[in-house]
């Protein structure tokens, strides 16, 4: 089993590839992609940085799956925030390389 978590990361097989839709940053409201983390992750084919996966399937305890790369635009979802209102949030499609 999984840790708890208001964020809903889903892998997906698409055109052969394991691809991860990975929910952006911010646990209450809508999310945006112009701070922090979410705006690194939409930048990154422009800003080159490397994207490391990591899981936890328990509290404290993490293990590293293999760097990633955005291979799709950020697109909005729909997800309940941490106070169980419905927001819009980023999803980047990664792509494990």
């Amino acid at each position: 089993s999984t840790i708890d978590s208001i964020y809903n990361d889903v892998w997906k097989i698409e055109d052969g590839k394991r691809i991860l839709h990975y929910t952006g940053m911010g646990q209450e409201g809508d999310q945006s992609l112009d701070f922090a983390q979410n705006k690194t992750l939409a930048e990154s084919e422009i800003n080159k940085v490397d994207i490391y996966l990591f899981s936890n399937d328990k509290p404290n305890s993490y293990q590293y799956e293999g760097i990633v790369k955005l291979c799709a635009c950020p697109y909005i979802s729909q997800q309940k925030d941490k106070k169980g209102n419905m927001r819009n949030v980023y999803i980047f499609p990664l792509e494990l390389l």
